[in-house]
């Protein structure tokens, strides 16, 4: 009862407290209904007509006030239930919506998780797509940020290793590639166990250039002029070799020698590529000769400089060639022995190219 007066609001005690009164009265009227009845059959009993006929009108009096109040009492109770029906849908309606509004609320909150969620996964994986896309564009500095010690930090550590190593390969390709033709040191980078490996028997042409007059030129030149005129004679004479895909071996002083053949370049071609290079090198002579008064600083009394070229083609051994502290990628047998020889023969024919 206190559980229900407690959900109860002022209004309803005030009908309900009514309703327990009509209820009383009610009561009462029945008890008096009752004992009129019982007058009513005493009456009958002894044939008192004048008494029968004085507690009926009476009987009939409280039955009609006992319904009248009755029906009060049930237009009252419906009153209530009716309200309370009321109270109930609306205490209802009011769950229902504070119910909706949690939802929403957490869902509202799940969706911002899942964005905040989203957006700490997406980012660091499109950053990581921009920096491998950079890469390949030769962006060789990219450098990541690594904000997470999950799977993706792991991979953006990773990747910035794999830069830092790439990075470390392109200066040595770099470095090395103005001592030792670039297509050797990729090589050796990518394939480590090939610098330990044995010599190889191939078919290959063998080149070697010299400059004709190099003595009469360094006559009273100072070193570094001498230096300067030979480093730009080879820079000048190199390009043709390397446009023709050779690989120059070395420079001799002012001679270079180079050669062709597999893997660099088809078996059936090598020869001819060769033979390219010298035609070419003799193209930029006379662009060399037209340098040396600057390069000199004279204008008068310039030395006669021409060149000769010797060609050989045939079976060498090829591979890594010196100590275990030094080693070079070069070429020797008859060919190479043979190409040196038709080089110096040129200065007793009066050729070029031999």
């Amino acid at each position: 009862r206190h559980a229900v007066d407690a959900a109860l609001d002022f209004g309803d005690k005030v009908a309900l407290g009514r309703l327990e009164t009509r209820i009383e009265l009610m009561e009462a009227d029945r008890r008096s209904f009752a004992a009129a009845r019982d007058s009513v059959i005493q009456a009958l009993a002894s044939e008192d007509r004048g008494r029968l006929d004085a507690l009926l009108p009476r009987l009939d009096q409280i039955r009609d006030d006992f319904n009248a109040k009755s029906e009060l009492a049930r237009r009252e109770m419906l009153d209530l239930l009716n309200g309370a029906a009321r109270v109930a849908v609306a205490e209802q309606e009011r769950a229902v919506w504070y119910g909706n509004l949690l939802l929403s609320a957490a869902l509202a909150l799940g969706l911002l998780a899942a964005a905040i969620v989203t957006v700490s996964l997406v980012r660091p994986l499109r950053r990581l797509l921009g920096g491998v896309a950079a890469v390949q564009q030769g962006a060789l500095d990219t450098e990541l940020p690594v904000t997470s010690r999950d799977e993706i930090g792991r991979l953006t550590a990773a990747f910035n290793a794999m830069v830092r190593e790439l990075r470390a390969k392109a200066r040595m390709r770099e470095t090395f590639g103005r001592y030792v033709d670039p297509r050797i040191v990729a090589g050796l980078l990518d394939r480590p166990e090939a610098a330990a490996g044995g010599g190889e028997r191939r078919v290959m042409s063998v080149f070697f250039c010299d400059m004709a007059g190099f003595t009469s030129l360094a006559e009273g030149m100072t070193a570094a002029g001498m230096v300067n005129v030979v480093n730009r004679y080879l820079a000048a004479m190199s390009e043709p070799i390397r446009e023709q895909h050779g690989i120059i071996d070395k420079y001799i002083g002012d001679a270079i020698m180079a050669y062709w053949g597999p893997p660099f370049n088809g078996s059936d071609e090598h020869a001819r590529l060769a033979c390219l290079a010298a035609l070419a090198q003799l193209a930029r002579l006379e662009s060399f000769r037209a340098e040396l008064p600057e390069l000199m600083g004279i204008k008068r009394g310039l030395p006669q400089i021409d060149m000769r070229i010797g060609i050989a083609t045939g079976e060498v051994v090829v591979g890594n060639i010196g100590s275990e502290v030094s080693m070079s990628y070069t070429v020797m047998g008859d060919a190479v022995n043979l190409a040196s020889r038709l080089e110096g023969a040129n200065k007793v024919y009066g050729t070029r190219i031999l």
